[in-house]
Order: structure tokens, then sequence, then C-alpha cells
């Protein structure tokens, strides 16, 4: 009923969670981006994204007003993630 796979998941969560109120935004994109490619469907990651978003994007990004910029990487990540599991996958 409760697989190994759905723990190891709900831990990746709450460290993530963790992650983006206690270290930089840097380093909790790149767990995000590990976390998309080890789990399959990592769809919280759109989620934590815009938790960041909200935390702590100041709008502006490289001169241009952007308010969603770590969700838009979220949402890159994810659409990613499949292609590079696809290649990586062997048969």
């Amino acid at each position: 009923m409760f697989r190994k796979n759905n723990l190891y998941r709900i831990i990746a969560d709450i460290f993530l969670i963790l992650s983006i109120f206690l270290l930089p935004s840097y380093i909790s994109i790149t767990l995000i981006f590990v976390s998309v490619l080890i789990f399959n469907n990592f769809i919280e990651s759109i989620f934590f994204g815009f938790m960041l978003d909200m935390l702590y994007s100041s709008g502006r990004i490289f001169g241009y007003h952007f308010a969603y910029f770590f969700t838009f990487i979220s949402v890159i990540f994810y659409i990613i993630s499949f292609k590079i599991k696809e290649m990586v996958r062997v048969s």
C-alpha cells in the first residue's frame, strides 16, 4: 500500500521545503532539479519554484520585470527531465 519510493518522495519534499527556507535560492533550485531527475512526475517542483518566487523573487531579472522566474525555471526543468530520462533509459 505505501511503497518505499513514496517514503523517499515525502522525505525529499520535506527536505526541499526546509532548503527553501534555510538555504540560498541557487542551492534550492539545484536540489529541485536533482529531485526532478530522480523521481518520476515530480510535479511538486513547480510548487517549490512558486514558493521560491513568493519568498525571494524581486520581480526584476536582468533588468526586466519577470515576477515568476523560479516557477518558470522549475517548469523548464520538469519538461526537460522527460527528455533526459528518455535519453538515459537503458532498454
